[in-house]
């Protein structure tokens, strides 16, 4: 697979998902294609740039967050920690404040839901409907593939770590899988798979092709 080294970002944009805009409401083309990238805020630098470039009407759904102090410790959290910083937050174990979703979207789920029906987390689907406060969406793998399913907000804690508290938001339990870390995806339902690291020297528009992999899996 050759990328155009001056197209950047583009350019790989355009190898992975080629015809985006006709091919999006194709179940079969979004769950083989991957991007991978280390980190969660170049995970969604990717996904907000490839969701831009889909000609369709986008939804936004903003969380919901509060903290809950670590080691019963008091303090005030109006005074400390505004919305603005609490919204600000990025962590791997939650989606982000600000979701923008497009029908078509391929989405990982961040919880277990139903593992009976197969939502759990890692599970992969398709955006079909953007609600008010919940979204339908089709499963992409499993025995109940093709079914709609109904996914709510709901309220997730983060995991303990230097913050002297824990961040509690109220979001859908989704992130955007145009593009995914390594620990998220499911290699063995892509077929076309690539690898990508951004310099840190660089800035993101400059991306460092370091490894590119393109796999020939079964499905």
């Amino acid at each position: 697979m050759l990328i155009n080294p001056f197209e950047g970002l583009q350019g790989l944009i355009k190898e992975i998902y080629p015809n985006l805009n006709s091919k999006t409401f194709d179940p079969n083309y979004l769950k083989i294609r991957a991007i991978l990238a280390p980190r969660n805020e170049e995970i969604d630098y990717i996904n907000n740039t490839i969701l831009s470039e889909i000609k369709s009407d986008k939804k936004i759904y903003r969380s919901a967050d509060i903290i809950i102090p670590q080691n019963d410790e008091k303090f005030d959290q109006e005074t400390l920690y505004t919305p603005e910083f609490l919204n600000s937050l990025t962590l791997p174990s939650l989606p982000p404040h600000s979701l923008q979703l497009k029908n078509n979207t391929p989405i990982l789920l961040l919880r277990n839901l139903d593992q009976r029906r197969e939502l759990c987390n890692g599970t992969k689907l398709i955006v079909k409907n953007l609600g008010q406060r919940v979204i339908e969406a089709q499963i992409t793998i499993g025995s109940n593939i093709q079914e709609n399913v109904i996914i709510p907000r709901i309220s997730m804690t983060s995991k303990k770590n230097d913050m002297p508290f824990i961040l509690k938001r109220k979001q859908l339990p989704i992130q955007i899988a145009y593009a995914m870390t390594k620990i998220k995806v499911n290699v063995k339902h892509l077929i076309i798979l690539v690898y990508i690291y951004i310099h840190q020297y660089f800035h993101m528009d400059n991306y460092m092709l370091q490894f590119l992999e393109l796999r020939q899996l079964l499905l």
